[in-house]
């Protein structure tokens, strides 16, 4: 039969209560439009109107109030709000149990394109009735024929305002011990699933306690999430290896035909309670899956993932009995998670270069020369979200000791220059050596490593001891050596010191007594002239004495003794005089010798200033003698004059005047054989002077005429007569000095 629509106004806001609702339908066969108690017969009602055309495309409401239990709310196309009663949630709750043999492509509510839904102050809530019941979404955006992956141009819509869509919490039976790729199954069981162009918006609604995904956004879906709104325990992987992770929002911007199209995600950052816990967003939208991803905060704005830092790296050696290595990095930070993503592990050395790295998914090593080879080393071991540790190959660590600098990063791919690096610190496993054990304790624990030590030590230690022992050993022998020869030194020194002084005192010696010798030559002179002396004045008191007796033949005798007197002057002043001119004769020969040229003249004008130095010296001293001599001649006359003017009348004391006078005439005689000696000895060295003076200049000019021979021959022959010259000035300077000699032993055989 066909229905009655009397009042077709009416049937736009139907009512529904399970607690005092009566309709229960399960076909349209009558007008209802109060007193429903299910809601699966307030959309049997609708569907029949809409299928007569009747309130064709205007908006539906659905107000409930109670408790429901329902399978099948799909609206598809048309514009239906569930809407809670006051606005109450908690007193309006929908409870979601899925059939058995429903398809994950199933829902609770479905939109479809064209179709709008709005849920307003309700609670949906997931029963997991079953295995698999928890892959069954409590609402769903799809394409009209209800075939996922296929686009729309008129997107179907989803908002949900104020409500709480929630499963039925951790699934931990899903996620242990199962591996990586496995737990990294993001689009698992989502609550609410948006495909196709659909838009999907939440106004303070909260998304919580998903076995898997909480929203999932693929195929150029849009996905809008307020401030208001929060996203919580969805996903939890308790139990797994990533222990601690979630998933919120996953996108895939992947349509049907397995093309990239843009995906839309836009989400408050106060949604999102664990962004302010632990800096994880557990939102999985990235760019190279198609996805536009903004996480909106005061700060800045989150595109796509956010990249994984590292807070803290250990890089740790173990070495076994046999002394091989394996190398394992530990690591922590934030954002370490795997899943849909490829990330690497970086070790640097401290120049910054790339020495290892390790796919933490693969089991793939990567040297520093960037070539791909294979390991033995397994993927990541996570313990948690935020730790991981990663088995690394040992060849790039065979020198690694714990003073070696590293760091750690690790890196998405495509985004390296975003990840920062952290020093890691090199932990040496079995070089540690074993706890001390407690008083009395006989057990002993050890590895070999322990025992390579012990030995190593125990060899070791003895050899350090006797090498420094050999050392010191030597350096006190060097020390002795060196002590001993600096004493030799000192030992030489002094005997030199001693030597030296020795040779000093000799010659101070032999200088004292030259100085004592000429000493007693004067002071026997002195003693000889004071003895002459007092004779005289005993001979002149004496004479005194008969000088008035013989007055008279004083004059006769006085006479005679004059004229010996002036006789004895004559001779003296012509010894005088030829003194005088053999003196002359030799400063006349010194005259001509300047006439010498001037390639002979500096050595012998020199020569000779220094042989007339020493004659000049030599003539002062031979005329100060003879000046002596002519003293002692002249009071030798007086005392011959007194002695023959007084012979008469002295003739007792003749022979004490005789004996003074013999000694006076030996003093005479020696002081000349003395004068007679040294003037010898003056003409030799004279004679040896000259000669060297001629050696001299006759070499000198020799020497002088053979270099310039080859250069001009004129000037040899000018030299020439100067050679003639000097060989008769030199002839002519030794018969001179003949004659001067000759006459000098003249003057002293008539002095004699």
């Amino acid at each position: 039969t066909i229905p009655k629509f009397i009042f077709p106004g009416s049937y736009e806001h139907l009512t529904v209560n399970s607690n005092n609702g009566t309709i229960s339908c399960t076909k349209f066969d009558e007008d209802y439009n109060d007193g429903i108690k299910t809601l699966s017969c307030a959309m049997i009602i609708i569907k029949e109107q809409d299928y007569y055309e009747v309130l064709k495309g205007i908006k539906r409401i659905i107000e409930l109030n109670g408790e429901f239990s329902e399978i099948d709310l799909r609206t598809d196309g048309l514009q239906v709000t569930f809407l809670g009663n006051n606005h109450i949630t908690t007193t309006n709750q929908i409870t979601f149990r899925p059939a058995v043999g429903s398809q994950p492509n199933d829902s609770l509510f479905r939109v479809t394109n064209g179709g709008e839904l709005n849920l307003d102050s309700i609670q949906v809530t997931r029963i997991r009735s079953f295995i698999g019941a928890e892959e069954i979404p409590i609402v769903s955006v799809v394409p009209e024929s209800g075939k996922y992956g296929q686009i729309s141009s008129i997107p179907g819509i989803l908002t949900l305002t104020n409500s709480i869509i929630s499963g039925s919490g951790s699934f931990s039976e899903k996620w242990s011990g199962k591996q990586i790729n496995e737990i990294c199954n993001l689009n698992y069981a989502p609550l609410i699933a948006s495909q196709s162009t659909g838009k999907v918006t939440l106004i303070g609604t909260t998304i919580t306690q998903s076995e898997g995904t909480g929203i999932y956004v693929s195929g150029g879906a849009q996905l809008s999430i307020d401030s208001t709104s929060q996203l919580s325990s969805n996903g939890e992987r308790i139990g797994s290896l990533l222990s601690g992770m979630q998933t919120h929002v996953v996108c895939n911007g992947i349509d049907a035909s397995g093309y990239p199209i843009t995906t839309s995600v836009d989400i408050n950052f106060n949604s999102l309670p664990s962004y302010s816990t632990n800096q994880e967003t557990w939102v999985f939208a990235d760019s190279s899956k198609g996805c536009n991803s903004i996480i909106r905060s005061p700060g800045i704005n989150i595109y796509g993932r956010i990249v994984p830092q590292v807070s803290t790296g250990i890089l740790q050696i173990n070495i076994d009995e046999s002394g091989s290595r394996t190398v394992k990095a530990i690591v922590t930070g934030n954002n370490l998670n795997p899943c849909d993503r490829f990330l690497t592990l970086e070790v640097l050395d401290e120049r910054g270069t790339i020495i290892a790295q390790q796919n933490l998914n693969e089991t793939t090593s990567l040297t520093n020369s960037q070539i791909k080879s294979a390991s033995n080393a397994p993927g990541a071991q996570w313990e948690d979200i935020d730790k991981f540790s990663l088995q690394l190959s040992s060849f790039q660590f065979l020198n690694t000791t714990t003073q070696s600098k590293y760091n750690m990063r690790v890196v998405e791919l495509g985004k390296g220059s975003q990840s920062a690096s952290v020093g890691a610190t090199v932990q040496i496993v079995g070089l540690i050596p074993p706890p001390e054990e407690e008083p009395g304790v006989v057990e002993t624990k050890s590895t070999g490593l322990s025992i390579y030590w012990i030995v190593g030590l125990a060899v070791g230690i003895p050899l350090v001891l006797f090498i420094i022992a050999v050392f010191v050993i030597l350096c006190f022998m060097c020390y002795l050596r060196r002590k001993q020869q600096n004493k030799n030194q000192d030992h030489d020194m002094d005997q030199r010191i001693e030597v030296k002084d020795s040779v000093i005192f000799k010659q101070q010696k032999g200088i004292k007594q030259k100085s004592n010798n000429k000493e007693e030559k004067v002071s026997d002179y002195q003693i000889d002239v004071v003895e002459e002396s007092e004779a005289r004045q005993e001979i002149e008191q004496r004479s005194l004495n008969a000088f008035y007796q013989a007055e008279s033949q004083n004059d006769r005798l006085n006479s005679g003794n004059k004229q010996n007197f002036q006789d004895g002057q004559q001779q003296q002043s012509d010894q005088q005089s030829s003194f005088s001119q053999s003196l002359s004769s030799v400063q006349a020969q010194q005259q001509q010798q300047k006439i010498v040229p001037h390639l002979i003249t500096q050595n012998i004008s020199q020569d000779n200033n220094e042989e007339d130095m020493h004659q000049d010296s030599r003539r002062g001293n031979m005329k100060q003698k003879q000046q002596d001599l002519e003293q002692n001649q002249n009071k030798d006359k007086q005392l011959r004059f007194n002695q023959s003017k007084g012979s008469d009348n002295i003739s007792e004391n003749s022979t004490d005047i005789s004996s003074q006078q013999s000694r006076l005439n030996d003093s005479i005689s020696r002081y000349s054989s003395e004068s007679k000696n040294e003037s010898e000895v003056i003409k030799h060295e004279a004679e040896k002077e000259k000669e060297k003076v001629k050696d001299k200049s006759i070499k000198k000019s020799n020497n002088k005429v053979h270099s310039n021979k080859t250069q001009n021959y004129e000037q040899e022959k000018e030299t020439e007569p100067y050679r003639e010259v000097e060989d008769s000035t030199s002839n002519d300077q030794k018969e001179n000095n003949k004659k001067k000699n000759k006459k000098k032993k003249d003057v002293k055989d008539d002095d004699s």
